[in-house]
């Protein structure tokens, strides 16, 4: 057995059925869009037709592209077809191995394939509808030594969920499932260091045997991600990681529906807005609620806490509208119109964003909670409140995720997730990795009183500290 311990390298056979192929390349050249071209994304919200992919630019302008690989993919889809030793009686799992093979191959954990109903789970999860634990997850990678590990981390934990209740945070990392462990790297690559040159033979091969043993009986991320989003009436039971602490947690993984928007008077003179999704929806209860306050309410909190944000989901029809529209109708009623941030695209593009002008606010002071399951287009917007109304941000540093994605369907059902760009208050201003900084900080996680934050932000409000 030799001591250099090599990377496999797995090559994909067969990587695009022939017309499915085509289609599915077609869709995905059109996630990006074209070069040189200065785009401006309008958010109309009195146009109930406004278009979500939402880039006005010259249609005339393309990429050029090289069909080459496609004629590839078709001998290869021919080859096996005609050539492979049993018959082939699912062509539709050729294409749909081929399209996750492509998406895979793109080694950026934000970019997915789903299968149909993974994609209908999707667009539920966007209205509150959380399936299993009642989470949203994201994988991190991190490197250590000469190895690179992909970490299954929780980003938001959707209130009154099975993990929420059980203690599950935003920034834990999923370590074990059932007692299996969640694979993050190869276990056996961490043999080929210079210590283990210098031990006996036999040493090196019970280590090497075990380290083995560790990865067949692991489950794989994307298998993990299954687990995670399925209702069952079973336990499950997770180990996660949480700064230095190793912590077991048990949990019947039963789903939730949660509340996209919820409003209430906390005090005579203050309005709180929850905002725990943008949800196409339900985006609207906001505007509402804040017209029926004009004129009473001389402060408002705004609750993005645990709000994971979402993706660009193209008008295929009026229940998938998406999150980021929803995000900048949102904004819209508390910012003046006008230009609100960008979006940073390939080649260095900066998508302008606008919104227009409602006036919902008035004079009234605002106040924004946050925590560390703010992400996304949730911090996008607490920034841009931050920015253009002076607003004070309560609670924790936010997640620390500005990438935005676009979903898109494909022609069978299924879909894919895309990311597209990295939202921006302005050219200078990254949140990136590093989240926002409140003004005034208030701890969070399952240890701390439930309202202690919302009692600061009270606070706040009336014109404390």
């Amino acid at each position: 057995m030799t001591r250099t311990i090599k990377r496999g390298i797995f090559v994909l056979v067969l990587l695009l059925a022939a017309v499915a192929s085509l289609k599915a390349g077609e869709t995905l050249r059109r996630l990006v869009g074209p070069k040189n071209v200065a785009r401006t994304y309008i958010h109309q919200s009195t146009t109930a037709s406004s278009s979500l992919t939402g880039y006005s630019s010259d249609s005339s302008s393309s990429d050029s592209v090289d069909n080459s690989p496609f004629e590839t993919f078709q001998d290869v889809y021919q080859y096996v077809r005609t050539q492979y030793v049993d018959p082939i009686t699912h062509v539709d799992r050729l294409a749909e191995g081929a399209v996750n093979g492509m998406i895979l191959s793109l080694d950026n954990p934000l970019a997915r394939y789903m299968k149909p109903q993974r994609a209908n789970e999707y667009i539920a999860q966007e209205n509150g509808a959380y399936q299993g634990v009642a989470g949203v997850y994201t994988i991190s990678k991190v490197k250590r030594g000469p190895i690179l590990e992909r970490r299954l981390e929780v980003m938001d934990v959707a209130p009154g969920g099975p993990g929420a209740k059980a203690g599950l945070e935003p920034g834990d990392i999923i370590t074990e499932i059932d007692q299996r462990w969640v694979i993050a790297y190869d276990p056996r690559l961490s043999l080929d260091t210079q210590p283990m040159a210098a031990v006996p033979q036999a040493v090196f091969d019970a280590a090497f045997k075990k380290a083995t043993k560790k990865l067949i009986s692991g489950i794989t991320l994307t298998s993990a991600m299954k687990k995670l989003t399925t209702n069952r009436t079973k336990p499950l039971t997770l180990v996660v990681q949480r700064g230095a602490k190793s912590i077991k947690i048990t949990l019947t993984p039963t789903g939730v529906q949660v509340p996209a928007v919820t409003s209430r008077w906390v005090n005579p003179t203050t309005l709180y807005v929850g905002v725990h999704q943008f949800a196409p929806d339900a985006i609207s209860e906001v505007g509402s609620a804040l017209d029926k306050a004009k004129g009473k309410a001389r402060s408002i909190i705004v609750d993005l806490r645990d709000n994971p944000g979402g993706a660009i989901t193209p008008a295929i029809d009026q229940s998938e509208r998406g999150p980021f529209d929803a995000m900048l109708k949102f904004l819209s009623w508390f910012v003046p119109g006008g230009q609100v941030g960008y979006l940073e695209r390939r080649s260095n593009w900066l998508d302008s964003l606008s919104v227009g002008n409602h006036d919902e606010v008035g004079t009234a002071r605002v106040v924004v909670l946050v925590n560390k399951g703010t992400s996304n287009l949730a911090e996008f917007a607490a920034d841009v409140l931050r920015t253009r109304l002076h607003a004070k941000l309560v609670g924790d540093r936010t997640f620390g995720q500005a990438i935005i994605q676009k979903f898109v369907r494909l022609s069978d059902g299924s879909a894919v997730v895309i990311p597209i760009g990295e939202l921006l208050v302005s050219p200078k201003h990254n949140y990136e990795g590093v989240g926002l900084t409140p003004d005034v900080k208030v701890a969070s996680g399952s240890s701390q009183p439930a309202d202690v934050a919302l009692k600061t932000a009270i606070r706040v409000a009336s014109g404390g500290v």
